[in-house]
């Protein structure tokens, strides 16, 4: 489930539910995960852009599997279209650190 709140240019919202299983995709009780994230989102004559920014709490059977939080913004310019994601990791239990694990980019023109 997810739940949105939009005010003027921000937003924010919720999620909740379940991830597949690994082996067939399908229903798993076992792997639940929530969230939260909040971004922006603006516009002119040529261009907009939207930054997100969320938290994820991934669990497998009740106990913390993943805890991370993710950036992503996206730039629309003309026909030039700018993508960035990243994810940094939060949970660690063996080292406790908190590490970059992904790092997008792209670029194209449409």
């Amino acid at each position: 489930m997810q739940y949105e709140r939009k005010l003027g240019q921000w937003y924010a919202g919720a999620l909740a539910g379940f991830r597949p299983d690994i082996a067939d995709y399908g229903f798993d009780s076992r792997r639940l995960q929530f969230g939260a994230y909040a971004g922006h989102q603006s516009k002119g004559n040529k261009w907009n852009a939207q930054t997100t920014i969320g938290y994820v709490e991934q669990r497998l059977d009740g106990a913390t599997d993943r805890r991370y939080a993710a950036v992503q913004h996206s730039t629309s310019i003309n026909k030039l279209n700018l993508i960035a994601s990243s994810e940094l990791e939060l949970y660690n239990p063996s080292t406790g650190t908190v590490r970059f694990s992904s790092l997008y980019a792209s670029a194209s023109l449409s």
